[in-house]
């Protein structure tokens, strides 16, 4: 059972364009809804989880650097000289 704070939360994260999801009190698996109905007897809601991107610069001596905001901050962070390293994006698999 969600609190009144978790509910507002959730609403207004939806009011201001948030995506959101919801799932059946007896379930375990969330989906995501577009309108929902707020019925708050039947259902949880939750702020829909974003997945953590992570930038790596992979280094010719082995050497591995990375960020959390996105691959131009991790060549600003360290430098145009990156001609000889491997830049990876990974995004965290969510369900």
């Amino acid at each position: 059972m969600m609190t009144h704070d978790e509910m507002i939360a959730v609403i207004a994260h939806h009011k201001n364009g948030g995506n959101v999801q919801g799932k059946g009190i007896n379930t375990d698996k969330w989906s995501d809804i577009e309108d929902p109905l707020w019925e708050f007897s039947i259902s949880d809601y939750r702020i829909k989880p974003e997945p953590l991107v992570l930038w790596a610069a992979f280094y010719p001596d082995g050497g591995l650097q990375a960020v959390r905001t996105s691959e131009s901050a991790l060549i600003k962070f360290f430098g145009n000289d990156l001609s000889e390293t491997t830049i990876k994006k990974f995004v965290e698999v969510t369900e």
